[in-house]
């Protein structure tokens, strides 16, 4: 290695910077948190699915405001007043 070193052989490196190492380990850690967020995000539709309440078909937004509220009113036992509690929104679609 020193011989290579000594005739010009070996090509130095890159070490960044203290804030950009640091940086770069944030938006990796953030990278992380959006892919468990969707993983669990994923988890709550699937559960959902397999107790039979397709929320999705009324909300496009799992995650939306409406689709919230609803999931709070299910959770709450106001299942008969989850109709009264969609308001017109972009994020909802309308069943015929």
């Amino acid at each position: 290695m020193a011989d290579l070193l000594q005739h010009g052989l070996v090509r130095p490196i890159f070490v960044p910077p203290a804030w950009q190492r640091e940086l770069r380990e944030l938006t990796r850690y953030r990278a992380s948190l959006v892919e468990e967020r969707s993983r669990i995000i994923n988890r709550l539709q699937k559960v959902l699915e397999d107790t039979n309440i397709k929320l999705v078909a009324v909300a496009s937004d799992l995650m939306s405001k409406s689709a919230r509220d609803m999931l709070v009113a299910l959770l709450a036992g106001e299942v008969r007043q989850i109709p009264s509690k969609l308001h017109r929104n972009d994020d909802i679609r309308y069943l015929e």
